[in-house]
């Protein structure tokens, strides 16, 4: 069974360098994890580590599974 998180957020910039007062810029190192097998109705989690690089807030507005 696999499983993946989509995150969906504004538009947003990815500047090589951000400075403090440039826009959000959205970093995720690993976007895909996948689960090894697992019986229907185990429950699973997962932590992403979302990082904000850029000098504006970053507003995530939807995070879903599939």
């Amino acid at each position: 069974m696999f499983f993946a998180v989509m995150i969906s957020y504004g538009p947003v910039a990815f500047p090589a360098g951000a400075e403090a007062d440039g826009p959000p810029a959205i970093h995720v190192e690993l976007a895909v994890h996948q689960f090894a097998p697992v019986y229907e109705g185990e429950p699973l989690s997962h932590a992403f580590r979302v990082e904000n690089r850029g000098g504006k807030d970053l507003h995530l507005k939807e995070v879903t599974s599939t």
